[in-house]
């Protein structure tokens, strides 16, 4: 009984201690189930709230970038609009600034910015207001940390557009999340190049021969572009020029580009280097010497040796001065030994080629322009200096190309002559003649008879000196004769033109030599003769003296 009660009791212990080791598993499994559910929850719950908060961060992130990108894009466009309004320029310099644009044209000389300076300043003027525009006390003021480094920037002006690409490295922290922003760019629609090439043709057109001041587009191609300049002010001899894209529209405006240029004489001086050993070693190339204001120039051929007292000539030199007249000494009224100072009136510049008594080994040809408003009916001419007093020198004017030229061999001063502008010269050729001898006239009634017979033989003598003295009876040519004869006036004509002789008899009978309408050269000796032939009968009688008088006006 009792072997069978501790088999009882055995079997009864092993079922509480089996049952334990189950509720216990049972709690095991209920509290590793419990704590995998819980820790998955928070895990989620941990992981909703990050994703939110990124979402948060990020859009915060874009709202900061819109920001400075909106900044970036503002800057670029007030710098563009600064060059626009002044002429390449964010900042006047105080010597180029007029009415707050900018001279690109000053003392005959093209003084615009390059393309890559204004580069650089539209790239400077980026760099600077960028963190001034983009303050994000703001955002410090949501919970933000930020911190920033310098601005860099670059600027490309495209055919179409402009491109400007800034790095500004931003660093954006909130909570436990961080950012980093750096690169911005900025694409503009304005033709900023094409605008800036068609004002650099503008201003090299100033330098053109035909330029006229008055009509300053009239040689440029405007292709799709709007220009448009202001009337000439005769005050401060400027014109303002502008130039607009109608084609593009960008903060909703067509962009416009300004700048001024300055039509007032110069002092500056016009200077070309030389090859080497220049008396020794011929010019290889032909090369033009301009001056200042472009409107004379020499054309130095290949092939030429340029000298100075024998030596080699390191650079020339062209300067401009601007009297309003200057002298020609000593011109000729009459045949009388009459004579004046004769004032020329200038308007164009009087050009100094200097070294003075520079010289070519051949000739070279000087070009000198006029401006279209000038329309000149005669000439103009070319006058010359070379110390020892101003004088017509031999030129051919080109009306059709508001031109005259000469050829010269050395330096000195050289200036235009509009003929029109100039007060016309009467010259004036007498000869005169007293029929008979002179004691003979004086004795009653014996000197007229004497006279009757010897005026017949004085005409006989006088149309045997012609015979001889002018080739076999032909008339004198006194226009082109060498040497001035007694009964001649010499002209110095400053310009090709037409003259007419004019003949006037006292008693008596006379030839001018030439006669009748004559186009005469400038700068070229030109002689006007009057010959008389015979006193009428009653002077030849009475033995008054008679006389015949050439004369013409000429400029």
């Amino acid at each position: 009984m009792n072997n069978a009660y501790n088999i009882f009791s055995r079997k009864l212990k092993k079922k509480s201690q089996l049952t334990m080791v189950i509720i216990a598993s049972f709690l095991i499994l209920i509290t590793v189930v419990s704590i995998l559910y819980i820790t998955e929850y928070v895990q989620k719950e941990r992981i909703a709230s990050q994703q939110f908060m990124s979402e948060e961060f990020k859009n915060e992130i874009d709202a900061i970038t819109n920001y400075v990108d909106s900044c970036i894009r503002d800057t670029g466009f007030r710098g563009l609009d600064l060059l626009g309004r002044q002429g390449g320029y964010i900042e006047l310099p105080f010597v180029i600034n007029y009415s707050n644009n900018a001279y690109w044209y000053l003392d005959s000389a093209n003084i615009q910015p390059t393309l890559d300076e204004i580069r650089e300043r539209l790239r400077d003027y980026i760099n600077q207001n960028v963190p001034l525009c983009s303050n994000m006390d703001i955002f410090v003021q949501q919970g933000f940390e930020i911190t920033t480094e310098d601005t860099g920037s670059s600027v490309d002006f495209a055919a179409e557009t402009v491109f400007i690409n800034v790095t500004y490295p931003i660093t954006i922290r909130k909570g436990g999340s961080e950012q980093e922003i750096s690169d911005f760019q900025e694409t503009y629609n304005i033709r900023f190049r094409r605008i800036y090439e068609l004002a650099s043709q503008i201003i090299n057109r100033h330098f053109e021969p035909k330029f006229d001041v008055y009509h300053p587009l009239e040689l440029v191609d405007l292709f799709d572009f709007n220009a448009s300049y202001s009337d000439y002010n005769d005050t401060d001899k400027t014109v303002a020029f502008e130039i607009a894209d109608r084609t593009r529209v960008e903060y909703g405006v067509n962009y416009e580009f300004g700048f001024i240029s300055k039509f007032d004489k110069t002092s500056l001086p016009s200077v070309y280097g030389l090859q080497e050993n220049s008396d020794r070693v011929l010019s290889t190339l032909d090369f033009v010497v301009y001056s200042p204001d472009r409107l004379a120039q020499l054309n130095v051929k290949n092939g030429t040796l340029v000298s100075l007292n024998g030596g080699s000539v390191d650079e020339i030199m062209v300067e401009q001065s601007y009297p309003e007249s200057v002298i020609l000494e000593d011109v000729q009224l009459d045949n009388l030994g009459n004579t004046f100072d004769r004032v020329i009136y200038l308007t164009s510049p009087v050009y100094t080629f200097i070294p003075s008594g520079t010289r070519f080994s051949q000739g070279s040809i000087l070009e000198i322009y006029w401006d279209d408003e000038l329309n000149p009916i005669t000439g103009p001419g070319i006058l010359h200096d070379d110390g020892s007093g101003w004088k017509a020198i031999p030129a051919i004017p080109l009306l059709s190309k508001n031109m005259v030229y000469t050829r010269i061999s050395h330096f000195s001063n050289y200036t235009p002559v509009d003929c029109d502008a100039q007060n016309p010269v009467l010259v004036k050729a007498e000869s005169e003649d007293q029929p008979g001898i002179d004691w003979m006239c004086a004795i009653p009634f014996i000197g007229p008879i004497w006279n009757f017979f010897a005026n017949l033989f004085m005409v006989f003598w006088l149309d045997l000196w012609r015979w001889v003295f002018t080739g076999g009876g032909k008339e004198l040519n006194a226009g082109l004769i060498a040497e001035q004869p007694k009964e001649c006036v010499s002209l110095e004509p400053t310009c090709e033109q037409t003259i007419t002789i004019n003949k006037e008899e006292k008693d008596g009978e006379g030839k001018c030599m030439p006669e009748g309408e004559q186009i005469v050269g400038s700068g070229q000796p030109y002689f006007i003769c009057a010959k008389i032939k015979r006193c009428n009968a009653l002077n030849r009688w009475t033995c008054k003296k008679c006389k015949v008088v050439c004369s013409a006006e000429y400029r």
